[in-house]
């Protein structure tokens, strides 16, 4: 039998400090700390398949990949539609995931950085 790790997250309070990009954190709610500027996803690619309403975020999750260089730093965002119709089908259209991958050395990263939200987030 083979086995697999798992890693469990639990939802607790956080300082507004912890949550900023440069934090790289994981959390709930709220807006959506991406890691960077660049390639935000459109309001077109967060908009519902099934009703076309633009998505909320939902979470999103720090995930890095141990030695790949390449997705150092990765964090998973998960957004979700609003309208509760859209779920009484047996499809996945109505939630969507971004992952944003950042290499170790990343000039976005700096003790003063500020991050831009992107449209659906303002």
């Amino acid at each position: 039998m083979s086995s697999v790790e798992v890693v469990l997250g639990f939802l607790e309070e956080a300082e507004p400090w912890r949550l900023r990009s440069s934090q790289f954190p994981s959390k709930v709610g709220g807006k959506p700390a991406w890691l960077s500027q660049r390639g935000l996803p459109s309001g077109s690619e967060l908009e519902c398949e099934v009703c076309r309403l633009p998505m909320v975020f939902l979470l999103q999750v720090y995930a890095p990949i141990s030695g790949q260089d390449r997705s150092f730093h990765r964090t998973l965002f998960l957004f979700c539609c609003k309208t509760p119709e859209c779920y009484s089908r047996s499809d996945s259209r109505c939630m969507k995931g971004a992952c944003f991958h950042h290499f170790h050395h990343c000039a976005f990263y700096h003790i003063t950085a500020r991050v831009k939200h992107c449209l659906l987030c303002q």
